[in-house]
């Protein structure tokens, strides 16, 4: 039953071989057939005959263009229409007509999947087409230690004088030769080819001293010494023109405003300094001092210069020392506000002897206290009695001290509140 039930149909080896042996026995061990092995002879014999005639008339061809093509009777393919377009003038017409259809070789475009790849290849054609441009010479710069430092805004600089002292010492020192501009900034000067060319001199000491010319090689050492004399003395007078590149009125005012501004003073120390004035006040010099990590003098010198109008209020933009100005003015207005509410709490209290029992708020409404409020009016008086002695502000003190009161005890929504 089921797929066992099929099995049995399979045909057996020895049925499919008598299955191809059907009827073969018959054919081959027949008698009654009238070919013989001549006549199969013959027929081979005139295939091959005429397999020869076709590979000689292949051979005859001259051209193996399709253009030449015949068919077999004996019809050309450059036949048309009654026209013959084997002529030469038929076939240089057919040529020209060809060449005007014909679209060249294709030429296949490089995908560029990649962003980088894509990029590279436009700039590539892009600097084909267009012409390169000659490199200039970069303007040679003052050296390192004639040019002003980084003038930061906080810094409090005169920038504006100073730049022009630096724009006059700039103009004055690309008036100088090239080769001073190169020793003062450190390069290296290239010599002519006379200049490049050791003296006979140089060169004798060099090969070093031969027999009998001893004195020549002191005299060479003599020499020697005497060069390195003559590049002191350059320097010297390379120091000296320098020197001279300002006046000695501009090199004071140079140093004078290089002095008034607060080169020590980072951006850290800056942003310090405003968020702690704006924290305790402006003139709480030893609690900002504690927070920008300078000294007490330091602060206050610091300080004075840039709530000085006539100094600090020119050093900045006026934008920007408003902004930071505001922003002083409402911390101190919110310790203001701190003063007066500890002010009145202090004067509240001195009104009961034992406020912590006798202390009444009169603007309760009774009816409505648990729906309105969240603290009880005990809870109030001791916060209120809390903060006039740990201080205003000092929550992490005030919650230490509800969790050790025995008056909430049990109150656990009071002992569990944040700061």
């Amino acid at each position: 039953q089921g797929r066992l039930k099929d099995q049995d149909n399979k045909l057996s080896r020895d049925e499919l071989l008598e299955a191809i042996r059907f009827g073969a026995d018959k054919i081959f061990k027949s008698k009654d057939s009238s070919i013989t092995d001549d006549d199969i002879d013959l027929i081979l014999d005139a295939g091959k005959k005429k397999t020869q005639e076709l590979n000689d008339k292949l051979q005859e061809a001259q051209k193996g263009d399709m253009l030449d093509f015949k068919l077999d009777g004996g019809i050309s393919a450059q036949m048309f229409e009654g026209v013959d377009y084997s002529d030469a003038k038929t076939a240089q017409f057919q040529e020209d007509i060809l060449g005007m259809i014909d679209m060249g070789k294709r030429e296949r475009r490089t995908v560029a999947y990649n962003e980088n790849q894509l990029y590279m290849q436009q700039m590539a054609q892009q600097g084909a087409t267009q012409p390169k441009k000659k490199k200039q010479k970069k303007e040679i710069k003052l050296p390192r230690t004639m040019r002003l430092p980084r003038l930061e805004e906080w810094q409090m600089f005169d920038r504006t004088a100073l730049n022009a002292i630096q724009e006059v010492e700039e103009q004055a020192f690309r008036a100088l030769p090239n080769d001073v501009q190169l020793l003062a900034c450190g390069m290296k000067v290239e010599k002519s080819a006379e200049e490049a060319k050791p003296s006979d001199e140089e060169q004798k000491s060099e090969d070093g001293p031969k027999d009998g010319e001893d004195t020549k090689a002191e005299d060479g050492k003599a020499a020697s010494e005497e060069k390195k004399d003559d590049n002191k003395e350059d320097e010297i007078d390379l120091e000296e023109t320098l020197s001279k590149l300002i006046t000695d009125e501009q090199k004071a005012e140079k140093a004078r405003l290089l002095a008034e501004g607060f080169s020590d003073w980072s951006r850290l120390h800056y942003s310090a300094f405003l968020k702690a004035s704006a924290k305790y006040g402006r003139t709480n010099y030893v609690k900002i001092a504690n927070e920008v990590g300078k000294p007490v003098s330091a602060i206050q010198t610091y300080s004075e210069a840039f709530f000085d109008e006539d100094f600090g209020k020119k050093r900045f933009s006026e934008h920007e020392y408003d902004r930071i100005v505001k922003i002083i003015e409402k911390g101190e207005k919110r310790i203001d506000d701190t003063k007066g509410l500890q002010r009145g709490t202090r004067v509240l209290i001195s009104l009961f002897e034992n406020p912590w029992v006798e202390l009444q708020f009169t603007h309760y409404n009774m009816k409505d206290i648990n729906k309105d409020k969240k603290f009880t009016p005990q809870e109030d008086r001791f916060l209120l009695c809390w903060a006039h002695k740990y201080g205003y502000g000092q929550w992490e003190a005030i919650k230490f001290a509800i969790r050790r009161s025995n008056h909430f005890r049990f109150d656990y929504f009071f002992k569990s509140l944040t700061v």
